[in-house]
């Protein structure tokens, strides 16, 4: 397995990001904390073309994933009924894949709140077809860097559509790209799924990452989540893939990494 965090340009209070601020910065300073690689949770991946490689090398690390959410920040959806935004979306999303594309092969690019809300008087076959196309694709896209889609349900909270396991499969069945997966959360999906490791023996084979977090979205053992059955899936299915602290950081964030690192490796990292 490999420790990753989350590091992001901006975050608003109660933000799952542990470090914010310069992304340079924040490279050295997971490095500093012991962490493998990190998560880039950035807005325009333009911004970052040619500079990372050099930060990244020098710091020994590497980049496991990156987000697209702050992006949703400019009203981007893959699922809008105007075509000119899925089309800028889509070239957006191409932009992530170029970036991971001099990053580094099978990074993760996750696909959560930029897919979009279903519309006010939008069907859900609608949603559904333009979410399709555009999710089909940005696989075949990304197919010939070598790069990782993966999608990630979300909560009622943040979404309308999409916000089981099962629903998100479905979809994932009907597109013939095999570098498609899932991102599994374990803030969103405890408060979707009835029964959680019933969810992840039948689908978990699509995990293509882990975001690890308690139920309250802080590090692990800051709430009442009962991680035992969560991590014997993990050793029986032998996952080997990015593990990710996309977490709140309280009480601070040299006490939360501590913690969370902690945890990694009693349970995870060795």
């Amino acid at each position: 397995m490999i420790s990753s965090v989350v590091i992001a340009e901006r975050g608003e209070k109660d933000s799952p990001f542990p470090l914010t601020g310069n992304i340079m910065e924040n490279i050295q300073k997971a490095s500093g904390y012991g962490f493998q690689g990190v998560e880039l949770q950035i807005e325009n991946p333009g911004d970052y073309k040619g500079i990372l490689k050099d930060a990244l090398d020098h710091a020994h690390m590497m980049v496991t994933s990156i987000a697209t959410g702050l992006s949703c920040r400019k009203g981007l959806s893959m699922s809008s009924a105007d075509i000119a935004i899925r089309r800028k979306t889509m070239d957006r999303l191409k932009g992530y894949v170029d970036l991971a594309a001099e990053l580094g092969i099978g990074i993760i690019i996750h696909i959560g709140l930029i897919r979009g809300k279903r519309e006010d008087g939008q069907n859900i076959g609608q949603y559904m077809g333009y979410f399709e196309e555009g999710l089909s694709e940005l696989a075949e896209y990304a197919q010939k860097y070598r790069e990782v889609i993966a999608v990630e349900p979300l909560s009622h909270r943040d979404g309308n559509m999409l916000n089981t396991w099962e629903e998100t499969v479905k979809v994932l069945e009907r597109i013939p790209f095999s570098n498609l997966g899932m991102s599994l959360d374990l803030y969103h999906m405890r408060m979707e799924e009835t029964d959680m490791m019933e969810t992840l023996r039948q689908y978990g084979k699509w995990t293509r990452i882990v975001q690890l977090m308690d139920e309250n979205r802080c590090f692990p053992g800051a709430g009442m989540f009962r991680f035992e059955p969560f991590l014997d899936w993990i050793r029986e299915y032998r996952y080997d893939g990015p593990v990710v602290m996309e977490c709140i950081p309280r009480p601070d964030c040299k006490t939360a990494v501590g913690r969370w690192l902690d945890f990694y490796h009693q349970y995870l990292g060795g």
